[in-house]
């Protein structure tokens, strides 16, 4: 039973390690080609992984995505998350200095 136990215990400090190892390098990466990363958050599941993800975004958003974060990685031109498109369908009004004038060419006689 002894040797049941140990082989146990070495599994849940392996996994407390690897865990550990990856919420560090979470927080604290400098590229976003980090190998030992990349095959551990490809194998977590997918709130985690997005998570992380968008962690190491934050820091570096001029990077390419990293194996696995392409669904959820945003380039710093790119869309943004949480922003939307304008609805076209509702009407925007010009403010009076802006607006066309009579001959329609949208410049302003003054």
């Amino acid at each position: 039973m002894g040797f049941i136990k140990t082989l146990l215990g070495i599994a849940i400090l392996l996994a407390i390690v690897v865990f550990g190892y990856w919420l560090y390098a979470t927080y604290t990466m400098a590229s976003a080609d980090d190998e030992i990363w990349v095959k551990v958050n490809s194998n977590l599941p997918d709130p985690l992984r997005k998570w992380a993800c968008a962690e190491v975004n934050g820091r570096m958003t001029d990077a390419d995505a990293p194996v696995g974060c392409g669904d959820v990685w945003r380039s710093a031109g790119g869309p943004q998350t949480g922003l939307t498109e304008p609805d076209s369908s509702i009407p925007v009004e010009q403010p009076a200095d802006k607006a066309p004038n009579a001959t329609g060419s949208g410049i302003q006689d003054y």
